[in-house]
């Protein structure tokens, strides 16, 4: 096992070996240890002393490499090289060493970065400090070259015992895909196989290509005891309604929701209640109970939240407490899009593309290896259990078009994740989803005889639903995605063109062929004229708006249909229209020949489908049918322009009287924020409830400026500053909250310059993450943390740690100067309304009432909050704010100097 640690990453650049470490090892278990520091001839850059903890100064009496080479290589002699990313380590030493004189190293290598990331897919970090403390190797000193080696060499070990554990008849199916892996990694990953693996199949079930795990349970959850001898009830008017059982028992809060909510259900008519209940205060289990528990007539329960996180979280947790209440198991569906799981149908293309390839891309086929380990351990399917730099965008294509449920479980069985889900709905408790779920698969939730007059809708975190419709209501179209699209089928088109040897044409086919020939240059040329447009809108844009972030505009509806852009956009609509057509009729008649391969009709076939979507999209921007304003985002990449157009709905009451408009079921909004303010014609109840915590103490830093008052660098800065007072010496762990992507790069940065390495390694931010739920699980294990994370990061979900502190650095108003805002106030101008009062202030508390609501820790001991914003108390509507908030929130100016005995005595507290 070799690590070295070098002055920088190129050799190119000049960067020098600075310490070699190598362990031997052999089937006995390491052998021997070496270590050599390097004099690079060179200062190390305050970076890598951060890193490594390596200085001159230690380095100073030092040996140079020519000086330690020969023992170096007599060490290392004819010796696997065995490294965590060899490339690097192999590389980097072979060069030094030719430099010196000596030949290249010729030693075989392999590589534990590809090794691993093929049999541990579902790990959410590769770097070997993270997987070895996640698989309890022992690394003390990460990036020191000794302690690198000896933890490489336990890592070689975790992978030959887990090539041990894997079935021999799964692994031999990947063996094909291995061939491409790094030097001779590939190589010996099948020779231990052939050693190794165990010739059984337990727990694994053949389909296709694919050994897939049994399937065991998904979607119960058993009590901890079955029956209710140790329940505790209460008397409801013609019922009873249990309400605990043993260490489970609801607080008198959750207690009075669980009451009220049960009256409500017991009404045998449709319905609107709202639930206005503090963060924290359990309000999931109490309207869990209480609809598990609703009349006979009432199966049909629909719960939907505001995230795929909050969905988890409420499967694993509220859900299991209500079993464990009502003593009995409870079958539960979890509704997600398609997009989220698997579609074994598309990975089976997908694998005999592969095989049958002549030239194959080695991320490709070891994605596909990857996939398959892990489809033997999956019960779910779902694609976010996967390392997210595993999937490659072009695999993601190929997964977007899920084949129907009923084909993909009359092939696949109980491994038909997706389409399973909507099987077990008729014995299901309760069928579990999520806002954007819910508004895009309505029609096809009642299809199955939920949402109907016998049936039940929860909306939790309810205040984000008008955001979820407006979203399902926006129309959107990409000239990027426009453009490469439409370059593939000229591709494609001329393929059938010039190879006409391949292909059995009808005398119809031709005139289809020539017809579509045609079209896609009158699509070319349309386009063009919308490009010349934009080019020509988005020169006034940066002459305008040259010191403005924000690079977008927008167009009322009036103002967009009289432009040029709205006739060239309808234009172009019609010539999609006709080429998708045209392309039916071609793909109808053309045949291939037998001996060549149907690669480029089949996707020819796929663009087809893709047309039409872009006709859908096409249609519903230039029909505008609901459409109040469009905003044109517009980017410069390089010499490149590229345009998303967006049309949106404004009002917000529409949407929602037009979504209530369709349900039949009794629903109930449930948030710390609900929907209170909009107006129904129908009649709805709202159960209001206090906290039994008192009102949470917000902290308003009166120092200085407010930082509504400095520019971002200088506010991201001035946070920093504040951040670090605090952090970690008083507050172990803390959220801050920003507004946008923009503020959380320059806090990140800040922090950045300010902190050492050590502790760089407890910042998280939620930028870095493609998927938010696995930042929370990572900093729910962290004891010691700051995360950085957007305004909606984690709502309506506490941490299992509680936190200490949560930050909101400035009011969360939305941009002013953004087009949407710049739209909703032209539209509010045009209404005779005051936007700041009736759309931005609103608005703004809502997202502080939801995070101010973070620090309630669940059932545990508030943390802390503090705003460093002083228009909470100096502005014209400070009065106004905190009467909108004085149910949940009390506000007191707070100077710097007070901060760290406010930070001693919580830490005091908690001892």
């Amino acid at each position: 096992m070799v690590d070295i640690e070098t002055t920088g990453p190129s050799f190119k650049e000049g960067d020098k070996i600075i310490q070699i470490g190598l362990v031997q090892l052999s089937d006995q278990g390491i052998e021997a240890e070496y270590s050599w520091d390097v004099q690079p001839g060179q200062k190390i850059p305050p970076r890598i002393v951060d890193l490594t903890g390596i200085t001159d100064r230690q380095l100073a009496q030092a040996p140079t490499l020519r000086e330690i080479a020969d023992d170096f290589l007599d060490k290392l002699g004819d010796r696997i090289l065995v490294a965590h990313n060899i490339n690097f380590d192999y590389k980097f030493l072979s060069r030094s060493l030719e430099k010196l004189g000596y030949p290249p190293l010729s030693n075989e290598g392999i590589d534990t970065v590809e090794l691993i990331r093929l049999l541990y897919p579902c790990d959410q970090s590769y770097k070997l400090g993270d997987f070895a403390e996640k698989h309890g190797i022992d690394l003390v000193h990460a990036h020191t070259a000794l302690d690198d080696a000896r933890a490489t060499a336990q890592l070689l070990l975790l992978i030959q015992e887990r090539i041990k554990a894997l079935s021999y008849d799964l692994l031999q199916t990947i063996q094909p895909l291995t061939t491409t892996m790094i030097r001779q990694t590939g190589l010996y990953f099948n020779a231990w196989v052939e050693d190794w693996a165990p010739r059984r199949r337990e727990g694994l079930v053949k389909k296709g290509p694919f050994y897939l795990a049994e399937q065991k349970g998904q979607g119960l959850v058993f009590p901890k005891q079955f029956g209710q001898d140790q329940a505790d009830f209460v008397e409801l008017e013609g019922r009873t309604l249990c309400i605990g059982q043993g260490d489970c028992q609801l607080s008198p809060l959750q207690l009075a929701m669980c009451r009220d909510l049960s009256q409500f259900f017991d009404q045998d008519k449709s319905g609107l209640a709202y639930l206005d209940a503090p963060a924290g205060s359990g309000k999931s289990l109490a309207y869990l109970l209480a609809a598990l528990q609703a009349p006979a007539g009432q199966p049909n329960l629909v719960l939907a939240t505001s995230t795929r996180l909050l969905q988890d979280r409420l499967a694993q947790e509220s859900l299991q407490q209500a079993a464990d209440i009502l003593g009995r198991p409870l079958r539960y569906v979890q509704l997600k899009s398609s997009r989220h799981y698997i579609d074994l149908s598309a990975l089976a293309a997908f694998h005999e593309e592969i095989l049958t390839s002549k030239q194959v891309k080695k991320r490709d086929a070891l994605l596909l290896a990857a996939l398959m380990i892990w489809l033997a351990q999956s019960q779910t399917g779902l694609l976010v259990e996967l390392n997210p730099g595993l999937l490659t965008k072009d695999f993601s294509c190929k997964q977007a078009t899920q084949a129907a449920c009923d084909q993909a479980l009359s092939k696949w069985g109980d491994h038909a994740y997706y389409a399973r889900e909507w099987e077990a709905i008729p014995e299901a408790d309760l069928v579990l989803t999520n806002q954007a779920f819910l508004c895009q698969h309505q029609a096809d939730l009642e299809d199955w005889g939920l949402l109907s007059s016998s049936g039940l809708l929860l909306v939790d975190e309810s205040h984000q639903l008008l955001d979820t419709l407006q979203a399902q209501a926006t129309a959107s179209w990409s000239t990027q995605a426009f453009e490469n699209q439409h370059k593939h089928l000229q591709k494609l088109l001329a393929n059938l063109i010039h190879f006409p040897e391949a292909y059995q044409f009808s005398g119809q086919s031709f005139d289809d062929l020539y017809q579509s020939s045609q079209l896609i240059q009158d699509v070319w040329q349309t386009f063009d004229q919308i490009m010349a447009y934009l080019e020509e809108h988005y020169r006034k844009i940066v002459y305008y708006k040259q010191q403005s972030d924000h690079k977008d505009s927008f167009m009322l509806k009036a103002a967009f249909q009289a432009s040029d852009l709205y006739n060239q956009l309808k234009a172009v609509q019609a010539q999609v229209r006709d080429l998708s057509n045209s392309l039916q009729h071609l793909c109808r008649a053309v045949q291939v020949k037998p001996g060549f391969s149907s690669q480029r009709l089949d996707q020819l076939q796929d663009m087809v489908c893709s047309q039409k979507v872009m006709n859908d999209q096409l249609t519903q921007l230039v029909q505008g049918k609901d459409l109040d304003y469009y905003v044109l985002d517009l980017l410069e990449a390089g010499e490149d322009l590229h345009c998303q157009l967006q049309g949106k709905p404004f009002e917000d009451q529409r949407l929602l009287e037009g979504f209530l408009d369709t349900l039949a079921c009794q629903t109930v909004f449930i948030s710390a924020s609900p929907l209170a303010d909009q107006r129904f014609d129908s009649q709805a109840i709202h159960y209001s409830y206090a906290s039994s915590k008192g009102s949470q103490e917000v902290q308003v830093l009166m120092d200085g400026l407010s930082i509504d008052k400095m520019n971002a660098k200088a506010a991201a800065a001035w946070t920093a500053d504040c951040l670090l007072e605090l952090w970690p010496m008083y507050y172990q762990r803390v959220l801050v909250l920003v507004n946008a992507k923009k503020q959380a790069r320059l806090l990140e940065a800040a922090l950045k310059d300010r902190l050492d390495y050590q502790a760089y390694q407890k910042l998280y931010c939620q930028l870095n993450f493609k998927h938010s739920h696995k930042l929370f699980q990572l900093f729910d294990q962290e004891d010691q943390g700051l995360l950085i994370g957007l305004q909606n990061f984690s709502e309506g979900v506490h941490f299992k740690q509680a936190l200490d502190l949560v930050v909101q650095p400035r009011l969360p108003f939305a941009a002013p100067e953004a087009a949407d805002e710049l739209a909703k106030q032209a539209l509010a101008r045009e209404e005779a309304r005051d936007y700041f009062e009736s759309v931005a202030l609103p608005d703004m508390l809502v997202r502080l009432k939801q995070a101010i609501g973070r620090a309630a820790n669940g059932q545990g001991d508030r943390a802390d909050f503090l705003s460093l914003d002083q228009r909470i108390l100096k502005s014209a509507y400070a009065d106004h704010l905190q009467a909108s908030l004085a149910s949940s929130a009390d506000f007191r100016p707070v100077r710097l100097q007070d901060l760290e005995n406010i930070s001693r005595n919580f830490s005091q507290n908690k001892g």
